[in-house]
C-alpha cells in the first residue's frame, strides 16, 4: 500500500534528475495538439510539484529545484520581450503565448511558490503578466497577448478563460483590480456557457453575445448541416471529443476559484443547478462506462482522475443517478494512478502520447490531501 504523497515525493526526486542546468524541464508537445512547446509549461508545473515535495520532506535539493524552475521563468528565455511567456515556438499558425492558458500555467507556479515563500519577485512577475491582458467588461472575458505584447482577439475557449480568471483570483490578495475582474467573469459565466448535450459544456464559447447573435449562430449552423452534412458531422464529433476531454479540466479551474473565494459563492444556487451539478453529474454517470476512455484529451493528457478528485473534494457531488463510488475522490484518483503512474521510474508517464506533459501534470494532485492508494504494483 502506498499514498498519494509518496507518489509526489518519488516523482519530485525523479524530476530533479531530469532538470537541466538552467532550471528548465524537458518540454512536451502539448499532448494531442503536437505543438512545438518551449520548456515554460513543464517547468511551471514541476515548480509546484517540487515545492510541495519540499514542504513534505524538507529536502534542500528539492527546494533548490523549485527555486531553479521559477528563476528560469523570470529569465529572458521565458519572456524574451519582457511581456508574456513564450510557450510555443514558431513553426505553426498558432500564437506563441499559447492563448490565455499558457500564461495561466506559468503564472500559477510563480503565485504558488511565491506565496509559500513570501518571495516578492515571483509574485510581482505573475501580477505584471496578468495585468497585461485586456479585460472586456462588456463581454466579460480576456484577450490573449502575444509574447511581444501584441493584442490578440478575445479568447473563445471556455476552460482557458476559467483558468485565467482563477489565477486572477489567486493574485487577488495582492492586486484588487485582478480580483474584481475575476469575480465579474465568474458572475457572468453561467449565462455564457453552452451545452452540447445535458451536462456537457461546449469547449468553445462567445461570452457577451446577445440573444439575437446566438440565434443567428444557430441558423448558420443549421444551414451548414444542410449544405455540407459530412463536414458538419465531423466538426460536431470533434467538438464533443474536445468538450468531454476538457470538462474535468474546466471544473478543476472552477474548483480552484471556489476554494479561493471561501464562503462567498461564485454565483447563486440557481446557477449551481444549471452549470455545476449537471457538469459534475455528466462525468459521474460516465464512470461505469469508462469516462473518457479512448478520448485523446482525457486521462493521458488532461489527468481526469486527479482533476475529478479535486473537483469532488472542493465542490462535492450532486445527487445524480450514478454509480455510488463515482462520488468518491479516491475512486477517480486511484484510476489515474493505477493506469498512468510508473512506480519504478517515479513518473506519471504511462499510457500517454506525451510522457513529458503527463509526468509534469501530477502537480495537479498537490492540491489534494494525502490518501492511501491500494493499488496493484504500488511498491515505491
Amino acid at each position: 500500500m502506498s499514498s498519494l504523497y509518496e507518489a509526489v515525493i518519488l516523482s519530485a526526486a525523479a524530476g530533479r534528475r531530469l532538470q537541466l542546468a538552467d532550471g528548465s524541464m524537458p518540454a512536451g508537445h502539448n499532448g494531442p495538439w503536437h505543438d512545438l512547446d518551449t520548456p515554460v509549461r513543464t517547468t511551471a508545473h514541476w515548480a509546484i510539484l517540487f515545492q510541495k515535495a519540499h514542504e513534505l520532506t524538507g529536502e534542500p535539493s528539492i527546494c533548490q529545484a523549485a527555486t531553479a524552475a521559477c528563476d528560469y521563468l523570470l529569465r529572458s528565455e521565458a519572456r524574451p520581450y519582457g511581456m508574456t511567456f513564450h510557450c510555443r515556438n514558431a513553426g505553426s499558425a498558432k500564437d506563441r503565448c499559447n492563448g490565455l492558458i499558457g500564461q495561466a500555467w506559468a503564472v500559477e507556479s510563480l503565485l504558488s511558490v511565491g506565496r509559500a515563500r513570501c518571495h516578492q519577485p515571483y509574485l510581482d512577475a505573475a501580477i505584471a503578466v496578468l495585468r497585461l491582458h485586456p479585460y472586456c467588461p462588456a463581454r466579460h472575458g480576456w484577450s490573449a497577448v502575444e509574447i511581444d505584447g501584441g493584442a490578440l482577439p478575445l479568447c473563445r475557449t471556455v476552460n482557458q478563460q476559467v483558468w485565467f480568471a482563477a489565477m486572477c483570483l489567486e493574485a487577488g490578495d495582492y492586486a484588487a483590480d485582478l480580483r474584481e475582474r475575476a469575480l465579474d467573469f465568474f458572475r457572468h459565466l453561467p449565462a455564457a456557457v453552452r451545452f452540447l448535450r445535458t451536462g456537457l459544456v461546449q469547449h468553445s464559447f462567445d461570452p457577451g453575445t446577445t440573444r439575437g447573435q446566438r440565434l443567428r449562430g444557430w441558423v448558420y449552423g443549421r444551414m451548414r448541416k444542410v449544405a455540407s452534412p459530412s463536414q458538419a458531422a465531423a466538426e460536431r464529433r470533434m467538438q464533443v471529443e474536445l468538450s468531454a476531454g476538457y470538462q474535468s479540466f474546466l471544473l478543476y479551474g472552477i474548483a480552484m476559484a471556489a476554494a479561493r473565494v471561501g464562503p462567498n459563492p461564485l454565483w447563486g444556487p440557481r446557477a449551481d443547478r444549471r452549470l455545476l451539478w449537471p457538469c459534475i453529474g455528466y462525468l459521474m454517470r460516465a464512470a461505469p462506462q469508462g469516462a473518457g476512455d479512448g478520448n485523446r484529451f482525457a486521462w493521458g493528457y488532461n489527468p481526469l482522475g486527479i482533476e475529478m478528485a479535486y473537483v469532488l473534494r472542493v465542490l462535492g457531488a450532486p445527487s445524480a443517478k450514478a454509480e455510488p463510488r463515482a462520488a468518491s475522490p479516491q475512486y477517480w484518483l486511484h484510476r489515474q494512478i493505477e493506469a498512468h503512474f510508473d512506480w519504478q521510474s517515479g513518473l506519471l508517464n504511462r499510457g500517454t502520447g506525451d510522457p513529458a506533459i503527463l509526468a509534469a501534470r501530477l502537480y495537479e494532485a498537490c492540491r489534494l490531501d494525502d490518501c492511501e492508494l491500494t493499488l496493484a504494483g504500488a511498491t515505491p
